[in-house]
């Protein structure tokens, strides 16, 4: 039968259960008995396989985080960081909401959300658009969720290396920023890179 019991010694309550003849015992991480019986209930449905989605996805995230606060080396947590990004982007693999970078030119054109330039400052946007979809043909970039901070940043460091004006480069970082925010529900974004 399942309990939750205390060790002498130790602050936190330990989880003990059985599972298909096998004995686990483990600490639930908390000194609180009802947080405790909590954890020992999503301890043994991770166990069982009966996790819901949802409690696998909250174990995860409270996985990556306990690491990022253990971490101690800025390397450490770089590589954290770039770890749940990835996590991120195979999650967003899989959504629903996806829009080829071929398509988001018309969507963004079509979007009441965005301000309504003139002639003039549509076709400078064109070429900045065109521009970028260039430069990251070379990087596999097919989905505008694909498109990361570091992405992001290479394109904006290549750039500001082609000796454009700062006021060029800042329109154009500017329009970006705004294509992307304007399309991020229907393009699936999580954050504006």
């Amino acid at each position: 039968m399942p309990q939750v019991f205390k060790r002498r010694g130790s602050p936190y309550f330990y989880a003990r259960f059985q599972v298909d003849g096998k004995d686990y015992m483990q600490s639930t991480g908390t000194a609180n008995h009802k947080e405790a019986a909590a954890v020992m209930r999503r301890m043994l449905a991770e166990k069982k396989g009966t996790l819901s989605t949802a409690d696998m996805f909250d174990a995860l995230i409270r996985t990556l985080d306990r690491q990022n606060r253990e971490a101690v080396t800025p390397e450490r947590q770089t590589e954290l960081r770039a770890l749940r990004f990835d996590m991120a982007r195979k999650l967003m693999g899989a959504q629903a909401e996806k829009m080829p970078l071929s398509n988001a030119w018309n969507a963004w054109l079509d979007n009441p959300k965005k301000r309504t330039p003139g002639l003039g400052t549509v076709e400078g946007y064109r070429a900045q658009w065109e521009r970028f979809c260039r430069w990251t043909e070379g990087r596999g970039v097919q989905f505008l969720h694909e498109v990361t901070p570091s992405i992001a940043k290479d394109y904006a460091a290549d750039l500001w290396k082609s000796h454009v004006a700062p006021g060029t480069y800042n329109a154009h970082v500017t329009f970006l920023k705004g294509l992307f925010r304007v399309l991020k529900t229907k393009a699936g974004i999580v954050s504006n890179p």
